[in-house]
């Protein structure tokens, strides 16, 4: 395996990096979309 050479970049380019990592599999946006749109609705529920 290559070494990263992270240092290179900004950290904001290396945080949205980090994000798009964790987001690299479709089961977990599925997730994602079931937890924003039970949540919202929760949410919705008791704002009154």
């Amino acid at each position: 395996m290559g070494s990263t050479k992270s240092e290179e970049f900004s950290v904001k380019d290396n945080k949205i990096a980090r994000y798009a990592k964790a987001l690299g599999h479709p089961a977990r946006i599925a997730i994602l979309e079931v937890l924003i749109k039970e949540g919202f609705l929760y949410l919705r529920r008791y704002r009154g």
